[in-house]
This record gives structure tokens, sequence and C-alpha cells, in this order.
């Protein structure tokens, strides 16, 4: 597999976690429990970091094959 092929799966990846962000988003409009709210916030702040670092890493590969890496070298 290719870091392209790679990148392709995590921004597959980040689509699918991107709904489920949705979806946890809508039931905390509708959540009266404080815990229960507690819990849907951390789990939305969790899957938002992963989110993020997906999109970074798929980013990240696939600019490696342009020969600009994560860390900026020419």
């Amino acid at each position: 597999m290719t870091l392209l092929e790679m990148a392709a799966e995590y921004r597959q990846n980040v689509a699918v976690m991107r709904e489920r962000l949705l979806l946890l988003r809508a039931e905390l409009k509708l959540c009266e429990d404080e815990v229960q709210r507690m819990e849907l916030n951390r789990r939305i702040r969790d899957l938002t970091a992963l989110c993020r670092e997906g999109r970074e890493m798929a980013l990240i590969m696939e600019r490696y094959y342009e020969g600009r890496g994560s860390y900026g070298r020419p």
C-alpha cells in the first residue's frame, strides 16, 4: 500500500468520524441529564481530536511525494 492509498483511507475514516460527530452533537442538544451531557462532551472532544489528527496525517502522507513532508522540507 502506498502513502497515497493510506491517505485516502485516513480521509474516508475521518468522514465516518465526522458523521458520528454530527450524531453526537444532535444527541447532546436533546440530552437533559448532566452526567450524560458531560460524557457526550468528552466523546465529542476526543473524536474531534481524532478527526484533526487524521486529517493532518492524510495531508502529511499526500505531501510526502511532493517533497513537502510534515516538517516543511523543500
